[in-house]
């Protein structure tokens, strides 16, 4: 009997496994302002992939291991993605007109990177991130762990939309760039990238 019990607990454990280990940016530096810039490393089991990211870049961004935290980890883990973004490690913006296009550019090509998002949007106002030409899917999502809020949401297959949401997109297939403007002011939006390890 306590064999049979011990064979059902490893099947409905692996049964209810999460996604793949995300390997996210560790961020080095940066320079801030509307057209900034943040370079960063990915570590995956293959080898190391250099990230340069040009766009905006507030005085909320964290480079390196620290606060803030990616809270609550749930909303950063499902689908897909089995663990959240490493603490610290993320660029802030605030969006707008203003702000242009943002690029994240690969050294090598990675394949179906991650897109961690903290609190898109604020409690009355709707932002998005508008990933022209690509193709997005919601892996995982709730409220901030502060403000409230809920999942981010797809429109037109390319656009992450988000009032206080947490969570991360997948971006299909195989890519050295990714352009994305913010075209709506919010009071401050963090991500970060990462790619299936």
């Amino acid at each position: 009997m306590l064999k049979l019990m011990a064979a059902i607990s490893i099947v409905i454990y692996a049964g209810t496994a999460n996604g793949a280990t995300v390997a996210w940016t560790k961020w080095k530096h940066d320079v801030r302002g509307l057209s900034g810039s943040a370079d960063g490393v990915i570590d995956l089991a293959t080898g190391h992939v250099l990230v340069h990211y040009s766009g905006e870049v507030e005085h909320q961004s964290r480079m390196g291991f620290g606060r803030p935290e990616w809270r609550p980890y749930t909303t950063f883990e499902g689908g897909t993605v089995g663990n959240p973004p490493r603490r610290g490690n993320q660029i802030t913006f605030y969006g707008g007109s203003a702000s242009g296009v943002n690029v994240i550019t690969f050294s090598s090509p990675v394949t179906n990177p991650v897109l961690g998002i903290y609190s898109l949007g604020a409690g009355s106002v709707r932002a998005s991130m508008d990933f022209r030409k690509l193709s997005l899917t919601v892996e995982s999502g709730g409220p901030t762990h502060r403000h409230g809020g809920s999942a981010p949401t797809i429109q037109d297959g390319h656009i992450v939309v988000g009032q206080e949401a947490n969570g991360t997109v997948q971006i299909s297939g195989t890519v050295t760039t990714i352009k994305f403007t913010t075209p709506v002011y919010e009071a401050s939006c963090s991500f970060t990238i990462g790619v299936p390890n």
